[in-house]
């Protein structure tokens, strides 16, 4: 099964693309994974109504690369959290149980509607904290990578 990052716009800080480049390259020796930008909307949050038009039309862009058989996990700051280990467990039993896709949606700066939300198979969160969308792209590749190491019995999982 291939994992795919799916996201909302370009990574433009430079050590956060450079980070999730060293983490993607890290992972793919263990599982192919790819990442797959849509474009960010280009509504300002200033305008009225611009950050729900930015939510709607980026919602659609992520929406229309999803397959009917695709297993979408949304990352959300309402998700379940889950320990690194458990994670890595979950990852596991999805490999057994999906056979299409596995997905990983991150929405631009102002988040998802409701559509991908009522899409979504699962929801995802790295703790009660809200990430910038570019951060949690940077934290989901590293604990992809992570999760892989733990399933191959590589040490740089500490736990």
């Amino acid at each position: 099964m291939k994992w795919v990052i799916l996201a909302v716009g370009r990574l433009k800080k430079k050590y956060v693309a450079e980070g999730v480049a060293e983490y993607m390259q890290r992972a793919r020796r263990m599982r192919p994974i790819e990442m797959v930008e849509v474009p960010a909307a280009k509504a300002t949050p200033s305008a009225k109504d611009g950050a729900a038009r930015s939510r709607a039309a980026e919602s659609r862009a992520l929406l229309s690369r999803l397959r009917d058989d695709d297993y979408v996990i949304l990352l959300d700051e309402h998700g379940a959290a889950r320990g690194t280990e458990q994670f890595a467990a979950h990852l596991a039993e999805l490999d057994q149980s999906v056979r299409s896709r596995l997905i990983f949606a991150v929405g631009g700066a102002f988040g998802v509607d409701e559509s991908m939300k009522a899409r979504a198979d699962e929801t995802l969160a790295f703790g009660p904290i809200t990430l910038p969308h570019e951060l949690a792209r940077l934290v989901l590749a590293e604990q992809l990578y992570r999760a892989l190491t733990i399933q191959h019995g590589h040490p740089y999982h500490h736990g």
